[in-house]
């Protein structure tokens, strides 16, 4: 139990993929921003930071206007 949470931890807060480009706020605004959308298009991939970028580029036109506003691909 212990080990699934400090997972579920570390993998929010890699969720913010590093190579988008902040458009305003702090690393911390996107991922609170996008962490719903991360979890509703790329669950399957949430753990491989490569492929979770990958996703949410693919889906882009789907986030939330929120995510979509913190972030730029």
């Amino acid at each position: 139990m212990m080990r699934s949470a400090v997972a579920i931890l570390l993998t929010l807060a890699l969720l913010a993929p590093a190579s988008a480009h902040m458009i305003g706020g702090t690393p911390n605004d996107a991922r609170a921003a996008c962490r719903a959308d991360a979890y509703r298009f790329c669950s399957s991939v949430i753990k491989d930071q490569g492929k979770r970028q990958a996703c949410m580029a693919a889906h882009r036109s789907q986030l939330s206007p929120g995510c979509q506003a913190s972030i730029r691909y």
